[in-house]
């Protein structure tokens, strides 16, 4: 989905994304974590009330490894697509991210105290 597509004309696969990244819209911007690492930013965070949202992107053409410290303690998120958990044990998402694709993982912070990038 691209947002000039004609939203009334996509199917059901493509409402369910628009509604997925609308429940995550805010003023709040993101913040790239590897700011002249590359060509663009892969790694992403964005901060909102009760939780931190945070992006991971692979704009290769293969699987690529990324590494990101998210807490300076174990910690917990939820994919926003796929609703999996994953726990952090050392504080730190680690993953294969496939060809162009995005995995975006939310921390709550009522539940995991407050977030603070290492």
């Amino acid at each position: 989905v691209i947002m000039s597509d004609r939203l009334s004309a996509l199917n059901q696969t493509g409402n369910d994304l628009i509604r997925t990244v609308f429940q995550y819209v805010s003023a709040i911007p993101g913040i790239p974590l590897d700011l002249f690492e590359g060509a663009v930013p892969a790694k992403w965070v964005r901060r909102a009330d009760d939780y931190t949202l945070f992006a991971f992107f692979n704009w290769e053409d293969s699987p690529k490894e990324l590494a990101c410290p998210l807490e300076n303690r174990p910690c917990s998120g939820v994919d926003i697509w796929t609703k999996q958990t994953y726990d952090f044990p050392d504080g730190v998402f680690r993953e294969v991210i496939p060809p162009r694709s995005v995995r975006m993982i939310t921390v709550n912070l009522a539940a995991a105290g407050s977030c603070i990038l290492v």
